[in-house]
């Protein structure tokens, strides 16, 4: 299930630079490592609140080693799974996160259902009671949703990585009420989009989203379709150079524009942060990162605050673990919050982060992928500036 380019970037810390770590991360810190034996493990999915309590997704871990939906509470500390994924009609490796709407959570499984191809599901977060909504028939329904879900008009929106027409993944529909699919769109491949990541943007009538093939170049693209005609066509192809290539995560709209990263591409082929005009297509790249003790790879989104914008990235920091970011949009200047400290510390932050950010009470929570020791299950962290 597990992508392999999300494991591989990350490369041995560098012992002489654990002291600068050290005064660099010190607004940073995990606030919950997820290591007790039924546990979730591998989070990718961003944080939701809702009164007050955080709810997430594991890709793996729990009672059958298939993925929870979980709560954390950030005043007590305390976590608890709402449900673990048993891998088969209830789905199996969640990747994104959740979705709240009228009293119940929403997401999506990778794997699991009855053909195995993903799930669309809904948990009661008194209960913990899990309903499948739709379950991909590995079709031209689509296979694999990576992304989450989006509500709009009675229903949910969201993507799924392969299957269409030409297996290059599809734009769906789930009704709220009935739970019936619809498909929007099945992507054609280049120079159409290909494997669409991470979740839509809704934006004045239009559906914006990232995929991490495709477009002209094959290096990913920016697409968007208007829900009133279910026209789709392609707003930016990223050319593989300093524009950036494959992005992942969710576009971020704010004040007109739309914000994202590319996991590769840039100055120094370590990714970069990017804004793009809805109405012309015109991109811009923000930022470049320079790689280790700068910030490295980001696979999530961006989140927007009092016009900074703050990601977190798999790799780069001073041990080149992964790093916590800012980008200042009225300066362009970017600094790196917070570093991920790796095999030589003392001190779990865990590693390799990618989920995009939620801003909570003064600060921001997200997780990372691994333990400090690179086989433990994650953590959660919180960080402030």
């Amino acid at each position: 299930m597990q992508r392999n380019h999300l494991m591989g970037r990350a490369i041995t810390a560098i012992a002489s630079m654990l002291l600068a770590f050290t005064a660099s991360a010190a607004d940073l810190k995990a606030v919950y490592d997820f290591n007790n034996p039924n546990d979730g493990s591998q989070s990718f999915g961003s944080l939701v609140e809702h009164h007050g309590v955080l709810y997430g997704t594991t890709s793996m871990g729990g009672l059958f080693g298939y993925g929870t939906v979980y709560s954390f509470n950030p005043a007590t500390g305390v976590e608890a799974v709402l449900y673990s994924f048993s891998g088969g009609n209830d789905g199996a490796y969640p990747v994104a996160g959740l979705t709240y709407h009228d009293g119940y959570f929403y997401g999506t499984t990778s794997g699991g259902g009855v053909a195995s191809a993903g799930a669309v599901f809904k948990i009661d977060p008194v209960t913990g009671t899990e309903t499948i909504l739709y379950s991909f028939a590995d079709g031209t329904d689509g296979r694999g949703p990576y992304g989450g879900l989006i509500y709009h008009d009675g229903g949910f929106y969201g993507s799924t990585e392969y299957g269409g027409a030409a297996h290059n993944g599809v734009i769906f529909r789930i009704d709220a009420t009935t739970g019936a699919e619809s498909v929007i769109y099945r992507f054609t491949g280049q120079p159409d989009a290909a494997q669409p990541m991470g979740n839509l943007t809704y934006y004045k009538g239009t559906l914006y989203g990232i995929a991490e093939y495709g477009g002209s170049a094959g290096q990913g693209c920016v697409f968007a379709i208007d829900l009133s005609t279910g026209i789709e066509f392609v707003l930016y192809s990223f050319a593989g150079g300093t524009d950036g290539a494959n992005p992942e995560g969710r576009l971020t709209e704010h004040g007109g524009k739309l914000y994202g990263t590319t996991n590769i591409g840039g100055a120094t082929n370590s990714g970069t942060v990017f804004e793009l005009d809805p109405v012309t297509g015109a991109e811009t790249v923000l930022y470049s990162f320079a790689g280790q003790p700068d910030a490295a790879y980001p696979y999530a989104g961006v989140t927007y605050r009092d016009g900074k914008l703050v990601g977190d990235t798999l790799a780069g920091g001073v041990s080149n673990w992964g790093a916590v970011f800012l980008l200042d949009l009225a300066t362009g200047q970017e600094r790196v919050l917070g570093s991920f400290n790796g095999p030589l510390a003392n001190v779990s932050l865990g590693v390799q982060p990618g989920a995009e950010l939620l801003y909570f009470r003064g600060a921001f929570y997200g997780t990372t992928t691994f333990g400090f020791d690179g086989a433990a299950g994650g953590t959660i962290y919180r960080v402030s500036n």
